[in-house]
Order: C-alpha cells, then sequence, then structure tokens
C-alpha cells in the first residue's frame, strides 16, 4: 500500500510539472504572437499611408521652438506695425505710415504660416497696442512712450525697432530648417533692412547720424550701403545683444533740408534701453553675416515677375468678392475666407517688396483691378454671387478651384524657393476653401460639383488626401 502511494504521488507529481511547462509554453506564445500583430498593424498603415503634400501640415510637424518662434515673430511684427500707427498719429511723417503698412504685411505673412501649421494666432482680435506676450507689452509702452518725446526720438525707435527685429528674426532662422517658415524669415530681414535704411535716412534730414544700437558697425554699414555678406542675418554687437550707449548726437549735413532739432543722446533712457537689451537676450551669439534676402527685381524672369503681378491681383479678386458677398449675405464663412485671402494677398505682397516689383494693389480699393481680365472677372463673379446664397457660395467654390489651377501653373513655372513656397502655401488655403464652401452647400441640399477640377482631384481634396505632384491642374 505504502508503495502504491509513493508511485500516485511520483505520478501527480510528474502531472503537474507537465501542466506548468505546457502553461509557460503557451504563454510564450501568447508574447511572441502580441508583437507581431502589433507588426502588420504597423506594416498596413505603412503601406496604406499615401504621400501628402508640405502644404497640410500639422503644429506637430514643427517643433516646440519653431512654433514659440513663429508666436514671437508675429507680436513682434505687431509690434513694429503697432509702435509706427502711434507714432503717425503722433508726428504725421509719411515713413512711419508707410513702413507700419509694411509691417502689417510681415505681420500677415507670419500670420500665414501660424494658419498653415495650425498654431493658434496669439495677435487675433488684439487692438493696436495689445499684446498676449508681456514682454512685448511692456516694450511697446516703453517704445511709445519714448518716440513721442520728439520726431527725432520717434525716429531712433524705428532704426531700434528694426535693429531687434532683424537680430531675432536671424535667431529663428538659425533655429529651423522648415523651408517655408526660412522663406518668410527671411523676407522679413529684407524688409527690416529697407526699412532701418529709411528711418536713418530720415534721422539725416534732421541732423543726427545714427550709430547702431545692438548691430555691429561693420554689419550697420553693411545694410546701410546695400552690401550683404553670404551668412544668415546679423546677429548683435560682438556677438551679443548688449545696448551700445555711444551717443547719437553727432550732426552731420543733412542730405535735404529739414528743421534742426535738439540732439539725439540715448543716453538719457537707460531704463528703455535695459529692456531692448533684454528682449533681445535670446539671440544668436554668432552668425555676423547676412542672407542673400536683398533679392531685386533682376533676380527673377520676367515670367516670375508677371506671375507674381497676376497672383496678388487673383487674390485681391477672391477678398474684394467675399467682402461683396459677406455684406450682401452675411454667411461668416465669406467674412472668414476674406480674412484669410488678405493674408495670401500681403504674402505675395511681401514678395513683390523683397523682389522690389511694384505693388499694383497699392491704393486700389474693393473691386478695382489693374488687370482687365481680373476686372471683368470680378465684375461678373459678383453678380452671380447676388443672385440667391446657394449661388454665392457656388462663386466661392469656383474662385478657390481657379485659384489652385491658376497657382499651380506659376508654381511650375519657377525654381525660385521663395515664391514656390508661398505658391505652396496658398495652394493649401485655396484648399481648405473649397471645403468649407462645399460643407457649407451640403447645409442647403446642395452637392457641389467641380467645375475645373477633375472629379479625382476635387475628391483628393474633399477627403482631405492630396495627391503627389505640385498641385491640381484643369480637369479634362
Amino acid at each position: 500500500m505504502k508503495k502504491k502511494l509513493v508511485i500516485l504521488l511520483v505520478i501527480m507529481s510528474f502531472l503537474v510539472t507537465f501542466a506548468f511547462a505546457g502553461c509557460s509554453s503557451n504563454s510564450a506564445q501568447n508574447n511572441t504572437s502580441a508583437p507581431k500583430t502589433s507588426e502588420n498593424v504597423s506594416s498596413n498603415t505603412a503601406n496604406n499611408s499615401t504621400n501628402t503634400n508640405s502644404s497640410t501640415a500639422t503644429s506637430t510637424s514643427l517643433t516646440q521652438e519653431e512654433k514659440d518662434g513663429l508666436l514671437y515673430s508675429v507680436e513682434e511684427e505687431k509690434l513694429a506695425r503697432d509702435v509706427y500707427l502711434d507714432l503717425y498719429n503722433k508726428w504725421g511723417l509719411n515713413v512711419f505710415k508707410n513702413i507700419s503698412s509694411a509691417e502689417q504685411r510681415h505681420m500677415d505673412a507670419v500670420r500665414g504660416l501660424l494658419e498653415k501649421f495650425n498654431v493658434p494666432d496669439p495677435t487675433i482680435d488684439e487692438g493696436v497696442g495689445v499684446f498676449k506676450n508681456q514682454k512685448i507689452q511692456k516694450l511697446y509702452d516703453e517704445l511709445t512712450a519714448e518716440g513721442s518725446k520728439s520726431v527725432v526720438d520717434a525716429l531712433i525707435v524705428g532704426a531700434k525697432i528694426e535693429e531687434i527685429d532683424m537680430i531675432d528674426l536671424n535667431k529663428e532662422l538659425n533655429a529651423t530648417n522648415n523651408k517655408d517658415i526660412k522663406s518668410v524669415y527671411e523676407s522679413l530681414i529684407a524688409g527690416s533692412k529697407n526699412h532701418l535704411r529709411a528711418f536713418v535716412s530720415n534721422l539725416k534730414k534732421y541732423g543726427v547720424d545714427y550709430k547702431p544700437q545692438f548691430l555691429s558697425q561693420e554689419q550697420f554699414d553693411e545694410i546701410i550701403n546695400g552690401t550683404n555678406s553670404k551668412g544668415n542675418g546679423p546677429a548683435g554687437n560682438n556677438g551679443s545683444t548688449g545696448y551700445n550707449s555711444t551717443n547719437t548726437n553727432s550732426n552731420t549735413t543733412a542730405s535735404n533740408s529739414g528743421t534742426n532739432t535738439t540732439s539725439n543722446n540715448t543716453s538719457s533712457n537707460n531704463e528703455t534701453n535695459t529692456n531692448l537689451e533684454n528682449v533681445s537676450s535670446n539671440t544668436a551669439n554668432n552668425s555676423t553675416n547676412t542672407n542673400s534676402s536683398t533679392a531685386t527685381s533682376t533676380s527673377l524672369t520676367q515670367e516670375e515677375k508677371d506671375g507674381l503681378l497676376y497672383s496678388v491681383e487673383e487674390e485681391k479678386l477672391a477678398r474684394d468678392v467675399y467682402l461683396d458677398l459677406y455684406n450682401k449675405w452675411g454667411l461668416n464663412v465669406f467674412k472668414n475666407i476674406s480674412s484669410a485671402e488678405q493674408r495670401h494677398m500681403d504674402a505675395v505682397r511681401g514678395l513683390l517688396e523683397k523682389f522690389n516689383v511694384p505693388d499694383p494693389t497699392i491704393d486700389e480699393g474693393v473691386g478695382v483691378f489693374k488687370n482687365q481680365k481680373i476686372q471683368k472677372l470680378y465684375d461678373e463673379l459678383t453678380a452671380e454671387g447676388s443672385k440667391s446664397v446657394v449661388d454665392a457660395l457656388i462663386v466661392g467654390a469656383k474662385i478657390e478651384e481657379i485659384d489652385m489651377i491658376d497657382l499651380n501653373k506659376e508654381l511650375n513655372a519657377t525654381n525660385n524657393k521663395d515664391i514656390k513656397s508661398v505658391y505652396e502655401s496658398l495652394i493649401a488655403g485655396s484648399k481648405n476653401h473649397l471645403r468649407a464652401f462645399v460643407s457649407n452647400l451640403k447645409k442647403y441640399g446642395v452637392d457641389y460639383k467641380p467645375q475645373f477640377l477633375s472629379q479625382e482631384q476635387f475628391d483628393e481634396i474633399i477627403n482631405g488626401t492630396n495627391s503627389k505632384g505640385n498641385g491640381p491642374k484643369r480637369g479634362g
């Protein structure tokens, strides 16, 4: 009996050991099968993913540093615009009026990037002199106070702003490899060089020989003399952006006759200068060269110039038609997209300014165009859109189709990276606008059919997918 019990216990022990071994084996099999499932999902995702172009970028396409740079830059451009508006209202000098308009274009160029990468715009609904960034708010308050003392102080404030702007933009330029962002920053730096020259020239009319506060003398001279070295833009004096306390009261013979005023001594503004230094303290410590953003109209072919001239009026057409249709029907879609078209228009204006091509839209009111082909199209579209709300929305969809086709034609006709970047951004915006109009038409029971794009191109846009090429061409 005892022998049988021992045999039974041995058998039971063997069975228990076998059972545990089988359980471990199953567990191991299960553990290896799970990764295979994940691997299949990844494989399917990779196989099924379609290539999209850069124009459908999201905020996740950017680093946090790039996003922060855009957010700071748009408020810094707004600061320049707002200070110049204030100083124009105070002193009535056209240099402030003209450059405030240019700063609006610069601001809208950065806004275009925020829109493209789905980064919330901190300047929306903020009035003149109001900023989300409290550092910029404080700087605005100090600069407007300083510029209110005299005409000379106002012009010096303008020159300071442009120096700081170039340094900060150069910092952001060096911090990104994104070609769209780099293109805009380069264009803005080119504009700031022009503005600095204008303020320095105006100071000479008042007998003031402006000395750089943040740039080195060499960098400053290169900009003022219109020569540029090969690097990525100016950094601060001696590799920093510390305040240069040299007094700027040395007088020169005015290039044009002007009223003599009290000599300019910037050392009296120590508190303002300290804060200016703080604003610029994050700039790069190196890279004293300037970039290639001082292009001239001779850098472009005639076809590229003609393309820019046509595009800026075509963007104005879209803006003006949508303004008219908003006033007629009160639909917010027209109000919202007209604001976006203003930004598109200003992005092309930025290229015209960069390449010194005269802007045909300057001083032209709503519905007025230099190009008679566009003038005729405007007249026809506004008449069509005035018939009914549905007709108005259909006009909007048509405009966006035409805009994409024309922009794609210009995109394919240039190798200039700055122009290509802007056109790609505008095409991306037009896709968004087309989706918005089609969505609104569905609310009225209308299933919009493409008028100019092929059905396949249209479906890709509406479904949010993008083809691999350079944008849509006319459908057959």
